[in-house]
């Protein structure tokens, strides 16, 4: 998503929010360069919280046939219309995001509310866990975890597929307030990509860390982006492995503390080889 507006120096989020619209970024050489296609345009047509679309948005349908998550150009997307409560919606692509189908009703929970950040692996035509599958029965998930004012990133492996879960040592016990990213390289080695949102005249930083025992215990933290401005209105990283081994973090960044570049926020790539590490 690409947010323009808001000026204010301001803590928290620094975008516009009424004239926020959603646009997907498409890139084709590893995230060596960038194409952006407005969403809108590509079927994400429903009214979200940073999607604002007045007369132009769609209620949210049924979804009345199974989705094929097996299809091999499949994605799915969820928004919500609201920061701490429900609803939601979801759409889903056939062809890699060049359009979508939706948006589909999802159902409430109990309790209400949901404010999705999506995770997913296709299991199968019809099911879909969120968390990184180390063997045929051990699972292992890294989740940001929410006491009061601190907020620090935990970690569970389970044994049993899912049946049930041993929390493990935490990959990170700072206060960092931004969700994460949780990668299996062909070595099996893990790789774990998170976002420090420091406000302060230090800025926000993107960090990575290793695992090579699989996840029991992580190495030092090594520092990819930072030192550049980024006030707490960045993160949630996700990682893709290109074919030279290579991989391509996208988080949201911006320089609002810096006083000699335009305020805005964007979508940023961070290419980093885990080779040498």
């Amino acid at each position: 998503m690409l947010h323009r507006g808001g000026d204010k120096d301001v803590p928290g989020h620094t975008y516009d929010r009424p004239t926020a619209r959603n646009m997907f970024a498409r890139s084709l050489d590893g995230g060596e360069t960038w194409t952006v296609q407005d969403a809108y345009e590509a079927g994400i047509t429903g009214r979200a919280m940073d999607h604002h679309l007045g007369e132009r948005a769609k209620l949210p349908k049924d979804l009345t046939e199974p989705i094929d998550f097996s299809h091999p150009d499949f994605a799915l997307l969820f928004q919500r219309e609201t920061n701490q409560r429900g609803p939601a919606h979801f759409y889903y692509t056939h062809d890699r995001g060049k359009s979508w189908a939706g948006p589909w009703k999802f159902p409430e929970l109990d309790p209400a509310g949901i404010t999705n950040r999506t995770d997913y692996i296709v299991e199968g035509a019809h099911a879909m866990p969120a968390m990184l599958r180390l063997s045929s029965q051990k699972w292992l998930t890294v989740i940001r975890h929410r006491e009061r004012d601190r907020v620090w990133l935990t970690s569970y492996v389970s044994a049993d597929d899912a049946g049930t879960w041993k929390r493990l040592d935490d990959p990170v016990s700072d206060n960092l307030n931004s969700p994460l990213d949780l990668l299996q390289l062909p070595d099996s080695r893990l790789v774990l990509a998170y976002v420090y949102r420091r406000g302060g005249g230090e800025g926000s930083s993107v960090c990575v860390r290793l695992s090579t025992d699989e996840g029991q215990s992580w190495g030092d933290e090594i520092v990819l982006r930072g030192d550049e401005g980024a006030n707490t209105d960045v993160g949630y990283p996700r990682m893709v492995r290109r074919p030279d081994g290579k991989l391509v973090i996208t988080y949201y960044w911006n320089h609002t503390l810096r006083k000699d570049l335009p305020r805005y926020r964007y979508i940023a790539a961070t290419i980093w080889d885990p080779g040498g590490q």
